[in-house]
């Protein structure tokens, strides 16, 4: 296949002529995205599906639409591809755009393999062509308001981001398929990652190697994100800065929109960023968990049964309560030590029975209570900020 130079060639057309390689639903969504904001003509599409060929055909007027992307390449000479099948069709597809002189916008996960990754750079960097990945979260316009407000110091210095995935899913699949969005969100902020760490669980268990399994066992074959391990996971990186960032993957039940984003905690006080695409923002001065003391939750203090009528234990009176218990477990622990058989206790270890008399207290004491939810902080903040407040 012949290439052309293209470098340059989007920056300098009026009307860029796209293509897309992928005719379903998020192929109609980029095509209307660079119709409406750049003008763009569409000059053909492909999909491995006729009738989703046939929709394309129909929706954008053009009867260019291949079941290859080499024929869709060769015939129509787009000046970008949009590439936004499975995963697993990434890299080929994209590289294979790169030889034929197109730019390339992709869907993410880039591939499925780091491999992959670099195979796709080397293979547009070689034929002087553009390679974006659709993290759509860089757009917000609230990221340039929030990296100003820091770079004023109105939060003092940023130690610390919190991010929250929407849920619904298991981790195995979530990360790749939608967690590249909270992960490159919170670089928008952080973007120097210097090491990363992982825990993740299956089952309420640690994850093992025999937990790798096929993504499609786990989300359906419809979805191929490559070979994925886990349902919760735990990641925590580290940023020059000292930088601290988590994302937690918690597999919830519900998938909430309202809680997904981000907390960027900084010496005199924090952001909430929320919300995928209708972002809001929303800031706090002062100890950043007080809007979680204040207004979230309500506070339950502990009950002993040995208090008249019983009234609660004032905070010394439980600190001191918990460890008498704790000494005198410890201590019966050191007397079956030296005598088992006069506790009746045999085989249990001193850690085992120190468990058990504290979960036995805790049963007493109900410390187990639930917390009674209030008003969710972003309302509270939501109601100060309209008010002047914030």
């Amino acid at each position: 296949m012949a290439r052309r130079a293209s470098a340059g060639v989007v920056a300098t057309m009026a009307e860029p002529r796209i293509a897309v390689v992928g005719c379903g639903g998020m192929g109609h969504n980029h095509t209307r995205a660079a119709v409406q904001e750049l003008g763009a003509r569409v000059v053909g599409g492909c999909d491995i599906s006729p009738e989703a060929r046939e929709r394309y055909r129909r929706a954008w007027g053009t009867d260019a639409v291949y079941e290859s992307w080499d024929e869709l390449y060769d015939k129509t000479r787009p000046d970008v591809v949009f590439v936004t099948t499975h995963g697993s069709f990434h890299a080929p597809a994209t590289i294979a755009a790169a030889e034929a002189g197109c730019h390339v916008f992709c869907e993410k996960p880039m591939a499925l393999s780091l491999a992959d990754c670099d195979a796709m750079i080397e293979a547009c960097d070689r034929n002087g062509v553009k390679l974006a990945i659709n993290h759509i979260k860089r757009a917000s316009g609230y990221n340039g308001l929030v990296r100003h407000l820091i770079a004023s110091g109105d939060i003092g210095e940023v130690f610390a981001i919190q991010a929250y995935n929407k849920g619904a899913r298991p981790s195995a699949t979530e990360m790749t398929e939608m967690g590249t969005h909270i992960a490159d969100w919170a670089r928008v902020f952080a973007p120097d990652v210097q090491w990363a760490h992982g825990h993740v669980t299956v089952g309420g268990r640690e994850a093992t190697a025999a937990d790798i399994r096929p993504s499609t066992e786990i989300h359906g074959r419809h979805v191929d994100s490559g070979t994925v391990m886990g349902e919760r996971m735990f990641a925590t990186y580290g940023a020059a800065g000292g930088i601290n960032i988590s994302i937690n993957f918690w597999m919830e039940a519900d998938n909430d929109d309202r809680s997904y984003g981000l907390d960027i905690f900084g010496t005199r006080g924090r952001y909430a960023l929320r919300q995928s695409v209708d972002t809001n923002l929303y800031r706090h001065y002062g100890s950043h968990m007080s809007p979680v003391y204040n207004h979230q939750w309500e506070h339950v203090p502990m009950p002993s049964e040995d208090a008249p009528n019983g009234a609660p234990l004032t905070k010394a009176e439980a600190r001191d309560r918990l460890q008498g218990i704790m000494f005198r477990e410890l201590w019966e622990a050191i007397q079956e030590d030296r005598d088992p058989e006069s506790s009746g206790r045999e085989g249990r270890t001193a850690m085992e029975m120190m468990h058990a008399a504290w979960e036995s207290h805790r049963r007493r004491a109900r410390v187990d209570l639930p917390m009674t939810v209030r008003e969710n902080p972003l309302d509270v903040w939501a109601a100060d900020a309209a008010r002047g407040e914030a």
